[in-house]
């Protein structure tokens, strides 16, 4: 996220993003052909809206203050378990003192705090029994959710594991670094092109490019949904990897959309599996569907969830009232029925992943040999976040920027 933005902050490449009324403008300066105004769903939940776009800020940057917490705190020894349960605590605490007075203002996690090491891609949240520790050296991916009154902020980071002793990110080299480098490049790119007119399949194609930049391959199955008020998977994707076997509908941005890029790069073939569904923690529910569930601990389970998590994804850990085992035992029949989506742990079978969200200083670390190199990369690189129009003007003036600076984290 990064906090030049005026919605969620770059996330997992997780950069969410505003499409701005400003961006539309500036395109008009360069083509006289008027585009079709687009009218918003609902006007009170609009980005016009400023009430709802302080509720974006405000999500963010809580989001941002949990995984900056997580970055800091994490060292070699420490449980897993226990960084994702104090990161979902703060945001809890933090989000509890916004909006006091208002009752019927919701608020809290939008996703859980799940913390994958190495080749894990995502989605490992560990119960509270798990004391699976981190250990120095390894790469981690954080990835998380707030939301204010359904406006939801996602964000994540990748970084290398320090000792007690260190106090600064452990370098990134090698081939992870490479990863972690695309990753960077490519949520630029992802972000520049995130204007009225572009479409999806215009990420897609970039990501792809700096992969071959890099050396390094798009997770399969990674998407970039659209964000609405109460809702983390819009209909509106952009897909991280396009294959015959995996393509998505072409869509088009329009003004004060908010997107949450998701970028995730692959030292390996880029080919997850899914974990032992034992291992999976974190559900949705999917309000669509409804069924008399048999059991009574099933049926339980289900009305503490449709009480307390029935719009963003949860972890078994905040269903208190049932304690873990009951919680385990009674999320099985709701999820045989549909009733509940479950987010599986994804796991590379070789290689790192990297997921990242530049604007946290981190980049600095990174020791890696390649450099954005194609020409398209470069010149969407050149776009200006504040005013995407600029580039055009500008190009005529200045020459391009020299290659190095590709890699650079956005700001």
């Amino acid at each position: 996220m990064s906090s030049a933005k005026p919605v969620a902050e770059p996330t997992k490449e997780k950069v969410a993003k505003k499409v701005t009324q400003k961006e539309e403008e500036d395109e008009e300066d360069d083509d006289e052909e008027e585009q079709p105004e687009v009218k918003a769903e609902n006007k009170d939940e609009d980005l016009t809206n400023q009430v709802v776009l302080s509720k974006y800020k405000q999500a963010a940057e809580i989001a941002n203050e949990a995984v900056a917490w997580v970055m800091k705190t994490a060292k070699g020894g420490i449980a897993i378990s226990e960084l994702c349960k104090g990161a979902d605590a703060l945001i809890i605490e933090r989000t509890s003192k916004l909006y006091s007075n208002k009752k019927d203002v919701a608020k809290g996690i939008g996703f859980p705090t799940c913390i994958s090491p190495n080749n894990v891609v995502g989605h490992f949240s560990p119960l509270t029994s798990d004391s699976t520790p981190l250990k120095t050296g390894d790469i981690v991916k954080v990835d998380l959710g707030v939301h204010i009154d359904g406006y939801l902020a996602v964000a994540a980071q990748t970084f290398a594991v320090g000792n007690e002793e260190s106090t600064t990110p452990h370098p990134i080299t090698g081939r992870v670094a490479d990863a972690y480098a695309a990753a960077l490049v490519a949520s630029d790119c992802a972000l520049r092109l995130l204007k009225p007119g572009n479409k999806n399949n215009q990420v897609s194609e970039i990501i792809d490019k700096v992969c071959k930049d890099f050396n390094v391959k798009a997770v399969q199955g990674v998407l970039s949904h659209q964000l609405k008020r109460n809702l983390i998977d819009g209909d509106k994707v952009i897909i991280n990897r396009q294959e015959v076997e995996q393509k998505v509908d072409e869509c088009e941005f329009q003004v004060n959309e908010v997107y949450a890029i998701d970028i995730v790069m692959s030292t390996g073939e880029g080919k997850p599996r899914e974990l032992d569904t034992r291992q999976t923690t974190v559900f949705k529910r999917n309000a669509a569907n409804t069924y008399n569930l048999k059991q009574k601990i099933s049926r339980s389970v289900l009305a503490e969830i449709d009480k307390h998590h029935s719009k963003f994804p949860f972890n078994l850990r905040a269903l208190d009232s049932e304690g873990e085992a009951k919680a385990k035992f009674g999320i099985n029949e709701a999820v045989q029925h549909e009733l509940v989506q479950p987010y599986p742990v994804l796991m590379m079978p070789q290689g790192a992943v990297r997921i990242t969200g530049p604007g946290l200083e981190v980049a600095k670390h990174i020791q890696t040999s390649h450099k954005a190199t194609n020409e398209d990369v470069l010149k969407t690189l050149q776009i200006s976040l504040s005013n995407p129009g600029a580039a055009k003007k500008n190009n005529k003036k200045k020459k391009k920027k020299p290659a190095a600076a590709a890699a650079a984290p956005a700001q």
